[in-house]
């Protein structure tokens, strides 16, 4: 697949991202996710050709909310597609769960959600979670459920970067929430 660069234009303390073309834009990073330089960040479909979007060499930081509604969009050449900002200044702001989460990012292990669906803590409604904060998970282990189109797909502690064993530090997505491709449903840290 052909690969394209993003724009990106610094501002005060932030860096627009801009489309490099006209087209249609898809898979876009979720607001909070981390980037780092060169890091594919979605998709552009330019006259029936599907190019690998990728950030610019020197760009880095943390995606701001921006209007996830339209995963896929028509869009023009420099056209805003999302803000980073400085990953520094997003962990000193202060205490709301967002900082906290990539806080933890930075000493840990995340399990994002593999696609859209429904996001399920338990194997039924009546059923204990099959993990809670502070607890200690092992390799294989089933931490929730994702269901798309009435098929339930476990989300599972898993992945050659993570350790055999780890405690869990934050769950980010309550029982029964809608979650996108990527979000980050669960924070790990060491035992």
């Amino acid at each position: 697949m052909h690969e394209l660069t993003l724009l990106a234009q610094a501002q005060e303390n932030e860096v627009l991202i801009q489309s490099p073309g006209v087209g249609v834009i898809s898979k876009l990073p979720m607001p909070g996710q981390i980037l780092t330089p060169e890091t594919p960040v979605g998709q552009m479909l330019i006259i029936s050709t599907p190019y690998i979007l990728k950030l610019p060499p020197h760009t880095t930081g943390e995606v701001a909310r921006y209007d996830t509604e339209f995963k896929i969009r028509a869009v023009g050449y420099g056209d805003p597609l999302f803000t980073l900002l400085p990953i520094q200044e997003k962990k000193s702001q202060g205490t709301n769960s967002a900082s906290t989460n990539h806080s933890q990012v930075a000493q840990g292990w995340v399990v994002r959600a593999p696609t859209d669906g429904i996001f399920y803590r338990k194997p039924s409604p009546d059923a204990p979670p099959y993990i809670s904060l502070q607890q200690e998970v092992k390799t294989s282990q089933i931490l929730g459920l994702v269901e798309v189109m009435k098929c339930f797909n476990p989300i599972l502690f898993d992945g050659s970067e993570f350790p055999a064993k780890a405690k869990v530090l934050e769950i980010c997505v309550a029982d029964g929430s809608e979650v996108k491709y990527n979000q980050p449903l669960f924070v790990f840290g060491e035992c």
